[in-house]
């Protein structure tokens, strides 16, 4: 296995890095715990539409020694900004294959954030063998969004800031951390934490004072117009065939009492698919059920839960 030793720089550094040969390039993957093919489960962490894989070091830091921790970054985000179309959920579950066969496994469980459930849920669609269990973090699933007809309208009114940020330059580090300091989702006092500030410095790249996020909004806008508007996407949820919880917030993107997942549409996904599980999440918003301790220990437990039920299921 090619392994390219970072250093640990804070506690919630990933330990190492991975090139993942895929279609267009190299695919940078976090990887934490033992020898994936050693290990006596290996979890694959999906970020969100315009994340990256950081979104998972305070959740990556709570697994027990015996789980492999691979945590992508997605083809046009973070580490793997460069890689080019195609795009898609199809696209991104077959880099997810990719990083199986590279760090020799047959199986995983996935866990999704936001647009990284649906790909969670291609990844079982396309490779149902490999598919082990999925948690599936506020993602997923039909998300809620206004009545606009135009995908790009869609994409920029559900997403909103983070969209936003991706034609901005910034001066300084400083700068970029100000602006989301500032954001809905973080200014409550005692919310901004060291996770979360790790998470955005890691966004950047560029020198000062031309700051941009290393994420490309071509990829958004395809990837976005999937997860909101195809049918086929939203609906994968309710044929997958393993362990599944759906962790639900109550809260939005910009910390509004108004969550992305309605609570009739998680019911009705848990009475078409006897494998899912949905747990609801009241304090937390979409951004704070990854970034917090509070939100790292609710992810943890259901991951905790899906793997018991896999390991009964064997």
């Amino acid at each position: 296995m090619h392994v390219t030793r970072t250093g640990i720089l804070c506690s919630m550094e990933i330990e190492r890095s991975l090139e993942v040969p895929v279609s267009g390039g190299l695919l940078t993957v976090g990887a934490s715990g033992p020898d994936p093919a050693l290990a006596e489960h290996v979890v694959v962490f999906v970020h969100g539409i315009t994340a990256n894989h950081k979104t998972w070091s305070l959740i990556t830091q709570r697994l027990p020694p015996s789980i492999a921790a691979l945590a992508v970054d997605l083809r046009g985000r973070g580490g793997s900004v460069g890689l080019p179309a195609p795009w898609g959920m199809d696209a991104h579950a077959d880099d997810l294959a990719s990083v199986l066969n590279y760090v020799g496994v047959d199986e995983c469980v996935v866990i999704g954030h936001s647009m990284g459930g649906f790909v969670a849920t291609a990844f079982g669609h396309r490779y149902p063998d490999r598919l082990r269990g999925a948690v599936l973090v506020d993602g997923g699933v039909a998300l809620a969004q206004p009545a606009h007809t135009d995908p790009d309208d869609v994409i920029e009114s559900v997403i909103g800031p983070a969209m936003s940020r991706l034609r901005q330059s910034f001066a300084s580090r400083a700068d970029y951390q100000a602006f989301w300091r500032a954001h809905p989702a973080f200014s409550d006092e005692g919310v901004w934490n060291a996770a979360i500030a790790n998470y955005f410095d890691y966004d950047l790249g560029g020198i000062e004072p031309s700051l941009t996020s290393r994420v490309s909004e071509a990829a958004v806008r395809v990837d976005g117009a999937e997860v909101l508007l195809d049918p086929s996407v939203t609906g994968a949820a309710s044929l997958l065939d393993c362990p599944t919880e759906l962790v639900r917030v109550e809260r939005g993107l910009l910390n509004q009492p108004e969550p992305l997942i309605a609570a009739n549409v998680a019911a009705e996904l848990a009475l078409a698919n006897a494998n899912v599980r949905v747990t609801s999440v009241p304090a937390l918003n979409h951004y704070t059920i990854t970034l917090t301790p509070a939100g790292a220990d609710v992810v943890v437990a259901s991951l905790r839960r899906v793997l018991l039920r896999v390991e009964v299921r064997a």
